[in-house]
C-alpha cells in the first residue's frame, strides 16, 4: 500500500500508518467505500465485461455499493449468480433461482473467498499449473497495485 493523506473520498479517517519507519505517511484504502467513486474507465469496463457474461462470480462484497452492485443482474439471461462472502446480500435469492428445467441457477457460499477460489482452480487447473498460479500470487498482485490508480 501506499502513503497517501488519513482521509479518503467519503471523508472516513484512515488510521494506519505505513510500515517503512521513514516513510511515516497514511495507508490509502484499496477498496471502495460508499461515498466513493469508480473510475470512469474502470466501471464502464466492468459495464461492457458484465453485458457478455454468462456467469458472475461475487467474491468478497455485500453488493450494497452503487453502480457496482448492477453488475450482477446485467448478463445474459438467465441471470447465474454465485456470491460467496460472509454476510447476507439483497442478491441472495438471485443466487436460488431455477431454470425451466428446475435446476438452481446460480449458488450462495458463506464463507472465505480465498478458500472457495483454491477450491475451484483446483478442480478446473491440472495439479502444475495450480502449483504455479499460486506461487505467482505475489507477481499478480505487484502488477495489480502498479497499474492502480491511488
Amino acid at each position: 500500500m501506499s502513503p497517501s493523506s488519513n482521509v479518503n473520498a467519503a471523508g472516513s479517517t484512515i488510521e494506519r500508518l505505513c510500515d517503512d519507519q521513514k516513510c511515516k505517511g497514511y495507508l490509502m484504502n484499496t477498496i471502495i467505500n460508499f461515498g466513493d467513486f469508480l473510475e470512469e474507465d474502470v466501471i464502464n469496463s466492468a459495464e461492457e465485461h458484465a453485458a457478455k457474461s454468462d456467469l458472475v462470480l461475487a467474491l468478497g462484497t455485500t453488493l450494497q455499493v452503487s453502480p457496482a452492485n448492477s453488475l450482477v443482474e446485467s448478463g445474459q439471461t438467465p441471470t447465474r449468480l454465485v456470491i460467496c462472502n460472509r454476510q447476507v446480500t439483497d442478491y441472495d435469492q438471485t443466487c436460488l433461482e431455477l431454470d425451466e428445467k428446475g435446476e438452481t441457477l446460480g449458488s450462495r457460499v458463506f464463507g472465505d473467498c480465498d478458500k472457495l477460489m483454491r477450491e475451484v482452480m483446483r478442480r478446473i487447473l491440472p495439479k502444475e499449473e495450480r502449483v504455479k498460479w499460486e506461487e505467482d500470487r505475489s507477481v499478480r498482485m505487484l502488477t495489480y497495485d502498479t497499474q492502480r490508480k491511488l
